[in-house]
């Protein structure tokens, strides 16, 4: 078909020459057109970038004839209202080309949305065939951005990956930034896939002491605002899309203090920010969410130019060392990054605020002995006694805590240890074990095991479950810490656990546990939480606590579970128990092992003894989050 329509244009051209050759003197030309031919140039560019500060732009007209002055009338197609156009257009004489002033609507422009309109000259006996006698046009504000160069985004929770993002700032507000195509990028480094519903790109301003920013006056230098960014991810389980919001879309996080997670960490030399860290909410509106709130290094920015230095640290406790003078220390083990190396540690009262200790170092109101190296490393306790903790930090040249780690710890050298044990009990696991399983379909079931168990001589009332989940931990194959589990049965009506670490990490962070009712003390007291039946009971010696129902019924629980600042539901369509010593028997030991024996025997032929541990964290995100309408019921 191509070579036919080629070979027809090759002989009309022909005839073309062969007519225009002619000598026939009878031939007559066309007449040029009546009036002053105006048109619209075809050349010229249909889409004109306005300013939201003005509120009118001219587009040009032509005419061939300019002997005299001509007025013409135009007409144009928009109905929103957006233009006005002026009914005519005036030539001076002599002049061949005239302006249309256009004027719009700038009083709530929004960036980049271009409105459309078409110009129509109706003085049809002003125009000429040869020229146009309409012009379609689009108009609009184009964001005031101009790129910077590259930098990348690291999302250490959702996404788990790094991914390169062109950076541009604000050319009129040089402290709003935009990181084009963020969420894309994310979403192709991590392998996810995104259903096209995500913001293109991910929008921060710098805000500046005095600023108000979600009902809250800013008085911190370097903190970061930003609203409401769909990351594109749809969730399945929940059949609605994941997005990351800023804390203030909380009336309960709307503080300085947790909006100070979001905040610059690190200036170039110009003073423009270098790294900004995000501690997001990742939501799903109308159900609940992860809360990361509070958290350092959730979401990482690096801007073009800046090379990060490793202030990393990492401590793990070991125990209690005593020198040889009787001395006593916090024996651990400290690991650094390359650019740590003012390191300084400290033993605190374990109700002391770390952040505030941290900060009393920096300042050089604590003395604190100086780490001069990675490794095996004793802090003295000196007279402390009690629940004690760790401090460690990392400071920069300019004295300013750029890592900390804190560990908890007790000692009782210099004062009575309240805890006193009572013997072996039984305790039946339902908190921690139930949040993994084989598959996402299916958990593990809970076992009953013995473990030691103590009162507390100061309050009686309080057990504790002496490394109560290092049995499943192990069976899991954590990274396992010695952690006790504290239940408070100082009212035998009233019997609750807070929320409170298992000493297992999986990969994600520790993992917490706690009865339901020891969420609702936490959050509304303990009077309110035995009104509302939320409390467990102490009887003949056994702990049991109370089943809630799910709001659609379709399963029961009885705890909560944290892992990285998220809240779980656990304990699902199982029991707790805890046996004290005093309670044991033939008959309960009988039935620890029966269970256990049938447990095991379920492991053996579901192959369950070893589990994948990208899975058990899998298993954690699936979990039901806990949210508000849990609470209140």
């Amino acid at each position: 078909m191509k070579k036919n329509i080629y070979s027809l244009l090759l002989v009309l051209a022909a005839m073309a020459g062969i007519t225009a050759c002619s000598d026939d003197n009878d031939y007559q030309w066309a007449s040029q057109p009546a009036g002053d031919q105006v048109y619209f140039n075809k050349d010229m560019a249909s889409k004109f970038d306005i300013s939201m500060k003005e509120n009118t732009f001219s587009i040009p007209i032509n005419r061939i004839k300019t002997a005299d002055a001509l007025t013409v009338n135009i007409a144009h197609t928009d109905t929103t209202g957006f233009y006005t156009v002026p009914a005519t257009v005036t030539f001076n004489a002599g002049e061949s080309v005239a302006q249309i002033n256009i004027t719009y609507q700038n009083e709530g422009m929004a960036y980049d949305k271009y409105v459309r309109d078409t110009l129509i000259i109706t003085s049809v006996e002003s125009t000429t065939p040869y020229g146009q006698t309409s012009f379609g046009f689009s108009a609009g504000a184009p964001s005031p951005y101009e790129a910077i160069g590259t930098g990348s985004i690291t999302d250490n929770y959702w996404f788990e990956a790094t991914a390169p993002v062109t950076i541009a700032r604000n050319t009129e507000n040089p402290n709003k930034y935009r990181l084009m195509g963020a969420f894309d990028a994310l979403g192709k480094a991590s392998g996810l896939t995104l259903d096209g519903n995500q913001n293109p790109y991910i929008e921060l301003e710098l805000l500046k002491p005095g600023d108000t920013f979600y009902d809250v006056t800013i008085t911190l230098d370097g903190l970061v605002g930003y609203t409401q960014l769909n990351t594109g991810y749809y969730h399945s389980t929940y059949e609605a899309d994941v997005y990351m919001l800023h804390p203030g879309n909380f009336t309960n996080k709307q503080s300085e203090d947790i909006f100070a997670y979001n905040y610059v960490v690190d200036y170039l030399e110009d003073g423009t920010p270098g790294r900004i860290q995000l501690a997001p909410y990742y939501y799903i509106f109308g159900l609940g969410g992860w809360n990361k709130t509070e958290l350092d290094d959730i979401v990482i920015i690096d801007f073009p130019g800046y090379a990060p230095k490793d202030y990393s640290l990492e401590y793990d406790a070991l125990g209690i060392f005593t020198d040889f003078q009787g001395v006593p220390y916090a024996a651990g083990v400290i690991s650094l990054g390359e650019d740590a190396t003012n390191v300084k540690a400290v033993v605190v009262s374990a109700d002391a605020d770390p952040e505030a200790v941290a900060d009393a170092i920096a300042a050089g109101d604590l003395e604190a002995s100086a780490i001069e190296k990675a490794g095996n490393v004793n802090v003295p306790i000196g007279d402390l006694t009690g629940k004690l903790q760790v401090v460690v930090v990392v400071l920069n040249e300019e004295n300013v805590v750029k890592a900390m780690d804190v560990a908890e710890f007790e000692y009782y050298g210099g004062g009575a240890n309240p805890w006193k044990s009572l013997g072996m009990g039984l305790f039946t696991d339902n908190l921690f074990i139930t949040l993994f399983g084989p598959d996402e379909e299916t958990t593990y079931d809970p076992d009953t095991y013995e473990v030691e168990i103590q009162e507390n001589s100061d309050e009686p009332g309080v057990y504790r479950l002496v490394n109560a989940f290092q049995k499943n931990a192990a069976m899991l194959e954590c990274a396992y810490t010695p952690t006790n589990f504290d239940i408070n049965a100082t009212d035998p009506e009233g019997v609750y656990a807070l929320l409170q670490s298992t000493g297992c990490d999986d990969g994600g962070g520790d993992i917490s546990v706690g009865t339901y009712g020891g969420y609702v003390v936490a959050a509304k007291g303990f009077d309110a939480a035995k009104e509302a039946n939320y409390l467990g009971k102490l009887a003949d010696g056994i702990i049991t606590m109370p089943r809630f129902s799910s709001n659609d019924g379709s399963y029961e629980y009885q705890g909560v579970a944290g892992q990285a600042g998220s809240l779980f539901i656990t304990g699902v369509d199982s029991d707790f128990k805890v046996v004290l010593p005093s309670a044991v028997n033939a008959s309960t030991r009988a039935m620890m092992k029966s269970q256990a024996k049938a447990n095991s025997f379920a492991r053996r032929l579901h192959a369950y003894d070893k589990v994948d541990k990208k899975q058990l964290r899998r298993m954690m995100n699936h979990r039901a989050p806990i949210t508000k309408d849990v609470l209140a019921r």
